[in-house]
């Protein structure tokens, strides 16, 4: 398995120092967050399998005509959440990823990461 890496330094960020939200790389301290894996394109991949899913559920159990268009309608979310929840941990497990953290901090206040490079005013 992969090792999560700080993108400015690169350099390994223990999992027990990744945590929800924006924290500090422990090596660099540049704020850090996950990247959010789950857009939209992934949403309508996960509804389809889970209707799959649940409709395999509900042919297993020998759901027929009508009984089957009901046990698919209610099982579709719970099979599509299932999937989703375990794909997701599968791709945190497996490719971790780490980005510079911009948006709100604690105080709630808006910060922006300036890009890397060289300081203004300065050459």
């Amino acid at each position: 398995m992969r090792k999560p890496k700080c993108p400015v330094c690169n350099r390994e960020v223990p999992r027990a120092d990744i945590r929800k939200g924006i924290f500090p790389c422990p090596s660099c301290g540049t704020e850090l967050r996950i990247p959010e894996i789950f857009r939209q394109p992934f949403g309508l991949l996960f509804f389809a399998c889970g209707v799959g899913a649940a409709f395999f559920v509900a042919r297993v159990f020998g759901a027929k005509g009508n009984s089957l268009l009901l046990a698919v309608a209610l099982l579709m979310t719970p099979c599509a959440l299932g999937i989703a929840c375990v794909s997701g941990a599968i791709l945190a497990a497996v490719f971790p990823r780490l980005e510079r953290g911009t948006g709100v901090d604690r105080d709630g206040n808006l910060h922006i990461v300036p890009p890397p490079g060289p300081p203004t005013g300065q050459q």
